[in-house]
């Protein structure tokens, strides 16, 4: 199974939009509702600057995004490092500066990465 979301991202938007107590309370609920689910085997983090956020950003061109702030995104960035240096379940770092989805050596590599981490790990391949 792949997706695009996990039970780190609620936490982490929290941290950034809530008050410090609801921010809390969100992190406990994300605990609640993840015990006794299953686990990903593996996490990947695709890791940019802020840089690179920012030229994909404007590149899309969507007007929701137009107000996001390097501010904003540095402080994300922070939030992200925070929740997987305490994350349980294996990660795999992606330098998404360097990486495009569109170069098919990228996606190959990617793949690559991924079986290699989940066989180390005793999983399943890819």
């Amino acid at each position: 199974v792949v997706s695009d979301w996990s039970m780190l991202k609620g936490p982490v938007f929290a941290a950034l939009t809530l008050e410090r107590d609801d921010a809390a309370r969100m992190a406990s609920t994300c605990g609640i509702w993840s015990t006794g689910q299953p686990r990903p085997d593996l996490v990947i983090y695709l890791r940019a600057s802020t840089s690179t956020l920012r030229q994909r950003i404007a590149a899309r061109g969507r007007s929701m995004e137009s107000k996001i702030t390097e501010a904003y995104l540095r402080r994300l960035a922070t939030e992200y490092e925070r929740a997987i240096r305490v994350c349980e379940i294996p990660i795999l770092q992606v330098d998404a500066d360097a990486f495009d989805v569109f170069h098919p050596e990228d996606l190959d590599g990617l793949v690559y990465a991924i079986d290699r981490r989940l066989r180390t790990a005793g999983r399943r391949r890819v």
